[in-house]
């Protein structure tokens, strides 16, 4: 009889193991899916990562991600006014084609700001050789990003005031 019961107890150690082995993967695997949903978003550490990124992520709406709220948001804006399809804002915003090379010409950071330079050494089109980029990027506290609201409100102004030029030259 004790045979038969230290072999009962062998099978139901080996049971519960194996019970607390399935439930301690199944909580790993929760653990990991969990953490890397969100992993899509790009997220640059320093000025230079912004422009691998910005390279790697041309021509997709994932180059959203590289740039400050407010420079989204007033592209929107200036999509909007303009009629521009989609497309077309990411083509704009994608600054660095994939097939291109660059160097960086010169960087200079204060604080949470950076003012990077770089010069195309290759490029698809013929007039994007030797053009030089500059660009302003912010760090948030986590990422750096691209910061062209600037840009956009001399865009969205000139827009503005070009279409009230058109409408009074219109009721003249």
């Amino acid at each position: 009889m004790s045979l038969i019961k230290k072999e009962f107890d062998k099978k139901l150690m080996l049971g519960m193991y194996i019970y607390k082995s399935i439930v301690i993967c199944c909580i790993v695997s929760s653990i990991i899916c969990f953490s890397s949903c969100g992993k899509d978003r790009v997220k640059a550490g320093s000025p230079e990562e912004v422009l691998i990124f910005l390279k790697d992520r041309s021509r997709s709406e994932a180059i959203f991600d590289l740039y400050t709220t407010e420079t989204i948001s007033l592209a929107n804006e200036y999509k909007k006014i303009t009629g521009m399809k989609d497309e077309s804002l990411v083509d704009s915003l994608s600054l660095i084609p994939k097939e291109s090379e660059y160097d960086i010409a010169e960087k200079k950071s204060e604080g949470n700001r950076c003012l990077i330079k770089f010069v195309f050494t290759k490029h698809p089109s013929e007039n994007g050789q030797a053009q030089t980029v500059e660009l302003i990027m912010i760090n948030d506290g986590k990422n750096w990003k691209i910061d062209k609201r600037d840009d956009y409100i001399r865009l969205i102004d000139s827009y503005k005031k070009r279409d009230a030029d058109k409408y009074l030259k219109n009721i003249k």
